[in-house]
């Protein structure tokens, strides 16, 4: 047990086959629906979620849907402009941030340096990267708009990962319950024009404790069965364990290390220390571009 692979790429859930068999554990933001290899898991690539504190009531925020996006995905964009045309048409106002502007005609919304547009949106937009129905996914989408307290409008496959992993509140729009994205447009905009209904909806944010790894349960007790020799060595356990990532690895040792104290829990009780090459390290972290 001393190969990790960490992928928070879409399509992680078919890659995983393969990567499967020459990795130990695979920890992945995208999971197969049914017949994943047993040495597969899901891990969230956001998995320190804080609601920030003092979010200002929905109803009382300027923007009342913002779109942060720099991965102008065709079928993205296509989604958001019919949201967009459809909020705009009702006179209600439409912001984006990132480099995708889903058709807008309008500059880029510009913001003070330090400031969190989110903290003066309504509603932001949560379209996933990964939309395979074969597959399950859950990336940053969902919990960075629940983050700052907007109402997500939500686009994805991670539903279930949502509801019995995270404990997330249904408090968004979800597009799979709509029959069409016109459909799916129009109750963005019912939403948005009852102040009540927004409070509330913001309210089951604001109540719900994040944090929490009940995710981590069902990868330790597959280590526990796979140990890796220095897991259960009192010499070892007194030494140094050395990880290593790949060049490609976009996210900090923070990040990894968390995974790696999800994954054999007793962590805390370790010396873990960073070396630079793979080969020298006791536990590899591989495949681990998220984008």
């Amino acid at each position: 047990m001393d190969r990790f692979c960490v992928t928070g790429e879409p399509g992680g859930g078919i890659r995983s086959l393969s990567l499967a068999k020459n990795y130990d554990l695979v920890l992945s933001m995208e999971i197969l629906r049914h017949d994943s290899p047993p040495n597969v898991f899901y891990i969230p690539i956001d998995d320190n979620t804080v609601m920030y504190a003092n979010t200002t009531k929905s109803s009382e925020r300027p923007i009342d849907v913002l779109y942060t996006s720099s991965h102008c995905d065709k079928d993205r964009e296509r989604i958001v402009e019919v949201i967009r045309q459809r909020i705009e048409k009702a006179g209600l106002r439409f912001e984006f941030n990132g480099r995708c502007n889903a058709g807008s005609n309008k500059p880029r919304y510009r913001f003070a340096s330090g400031d969190e547009p989110a903290l003066e949106a309504k509603m932001m937009i949560a379209v996933s990267r990964s939309q395979d129905r074969n597959t399950e996914a859950l990336d940053e989408k969902l919990s960075k708009a629940m983050k700052y307290g907007c109402i997500a409008i939500y686009q994805g496959v991670g539903q279930r990962l949502a509801d019995s992993v995270h404990g997330y509140p249904k408090a968004y729009l979800d597009r799979i319950q709509y029959s069409s994205d016109a459909d799916f447009a129009r109750a963005v905009v019912l939403t948005l024009q009852d102040s009540a209904l927004l409070d509330s909806m913001q309210q089951k944010l604001t109540r719900y404790k994040w944090g929490g790894t009940k995710f981590c349960n069902e990868i330790h007790e597959y280590v526990l069965a796979h140990a890796p020799a220095w897991m259960n060595s009192e010499t070892e356990r007194q030494s140094a364990i050395t990880l290593a990532k790949n060049d490609g690895a976009s996210v900090s040792n923070d990040f990894f290390l968390r995974i790696v104290q999800c994954a054999f829990k007793d962590a805390n009780n370790r010396n873990y220390t960073w070396v630079r090459k793979l080969q020298e390290a006791d536990i590899e972290i591989n495949h681990c571009c998220f984008g």
